[in-house]
């Protein structure tokens, strides 16, 4: 497709306005971003406003949401700017009509975007839903347009709609002065967040991203590749180097799809038998298999299943993150892990988060919760799900991993020092543009 590389909507009637628009957010990253299948130094997000106004009301309320924008990977992430610019004007033009029906004060069939989850989430905002209000309508609809506009059911859908959605809950949020983990109904509490020392040619540049991430945490994720033994030595030399200078209280070592079964073993050999690294301080493995298995590779269950088994002797965790999208596989996974690492790009935004949040619970799997390489405003909506719901943290380090110049927003979650983030009461999402 060849598209411009903005959109907009301006909705003008007799009882207020209402404007969408969604354009690039050009990252510019603190240091390179590697992982075993990819490098950048700069992302392209998208980055979507939805301002409200109504009249008799205070003012105009501004929504903000954020879609991260990793490469395109099969099976896994499955969208890029102009995907999620398609998305957005066909939701523009399923939302016009019932639009212009609202800012005139005119009806406009209600709508519950909230159908398919349990009672027990958003259940104040179910109730003040009945109320006959134009600003709850008008979010009501857009939500509907959101859920039911012609490109909701293409493989880009769930990346493209989170940031919709994001946005219209910070603007739900702002205009009942709540944030958004009281709009789900859920009390927040402090958890572990680690930071992403992503893998470099270079230790020296891996070093200086580990000292930096430090100053913020005591837990680190060190992305690694099918090269077992300089993943353990990346480990080793941030011990060497920096542990006598910085608390490190824990390691999570993610693969990003690169081992093999055998592999796999042989990384817990080096860390268990071998005694490369303290066993006691690695949190968790993530992601050793690749997106395709279980989707259109099912050959190697029973020996991912052994890889399960012999973690499970050795007090190791083992997660899936670029195999789980939605709830359904995270059923699929409960064979070959221990938890699932969430992230709402991949579930559809924070409806989806929540409803595959309730699935892995339900079969007894861990909770971590993640986020894209994005600004403070794409973390932030991950951790009012992750300080709600997760019983084993995650890593919501994305504002950290771009250069400031480059932050829109400001605000939200603190880093406390001690390997936990705090997050924010202010409404919505809980940032704030700068």
């Amino acid at each position: 497709r060849t598209m411009t590389s903005s959109s907009e909507l301006h909705v003008q009637g007799a009882c207020g306005h209402v404007k969408l628009s969604l354009e690039p957010y050009v990252l510019d990253l603190r240091t390179p971003f590697g992982t075993a299948h990819s490098v950048t130094s700069q992302r392209t997000n998208a980055l979507i406003t939805i301002r409200m106004h109504v009249q008799g009301s205070a003012g105009e309320i501004t929504g903000y949401g954020e879609v991260g924008l990793p490469p395109k990977k099969p099976f896994c992430y499955k969208a890029n700017f102009d995907d999620v610019l398609a998305f957005f004007n066909s939701f523009k033009d399923c939302a016009l009509q019932g639009l212009q029906l609202l800012v005139e004060g005119k009806p406009c069939p209600r709508y519950d975007p909230f159908a398919s989850l349990p009672d027990t989430y958003f259940k104040g905002i179910r109730t003040m839903a009945e109320e006959d209000n134009t600003q709850t309508r008008i979010i009501q609809h857009l939500f509907e347009a959101m859920d039911t506009c012609g490109l909701i059911k293409e493989s880009f859908a769930s990346a493209s709609k989170t940031g919709i959605e994001m946005a219209l809950f910070d603007l739900w949020g702002k205009h009942l002065n709540k944030p958004l983990h009281a709009l789900i109904g859920l009390p927040a509490s402090r958890k572990p967040s680690f930071y992403t020392v992503s893998l470099l040619a270079s230790m020296d540049a891996m070093l200086q991203s580990a000292e930096f991430g430090l100053d913020y945490t005591t837990l680190l994720k060190v992305k690694v590749d099918n090269d077992i033994s300089r993943g353990c030595d990346i480990i080793e030399q941030i011990n060497l180097h920096l542990a006598s200078r910085k608390k490190i209280d824990g390691y999570s070592v993610d693969a990003n799809s690169s081992w093999s079964p055998q592999e796999s073993l042989e990384f817990l050999d080096a860390v268990v038998k071998f005694k490369r690294m303290a066993v006691d301080k690695l949190v968790m493995v993530e992601q050793p298999f690749s997106p395709e298995f279980l989707k259109v590779d099912r050959e190697g269950e029973e020996a991912w299943a052994d890889v399960k088994r012999r973690y499970d002797e050795a007090g190791v965790l083992l997660f899936g993150d670029e195999s789980v999208a939605d709830k359904h596989d995270v059923i699929a996974l409960k064979p070959f892990v221990h938890g699932v690492n969430i992230k709402l790009e991949k579930a559809g935004g924070i409806r989806g988060a929540l409803e595959a949040v309730d699935v892995a619970r339900g079969l007894g799997l861990k909770v971590w919760i993640g986020c894209m390489v994005g600004s403070c405003l794409n973390s932030n909506a991950a951790a009012h799900i992750m300080c709600t719901l997760s019983d084993m943290g995650g890593d919501l380090d994305g504002g950290l991993l771009m250069d400031e110049a480059s932050q829109k927003f400001t605000g939200g979650f603190v880093w406390k020092g001690d390997g936990t983030v705090e997050i924010s009461d202010a409404p919505g999402i809980g940032v704030v543009s700068k």
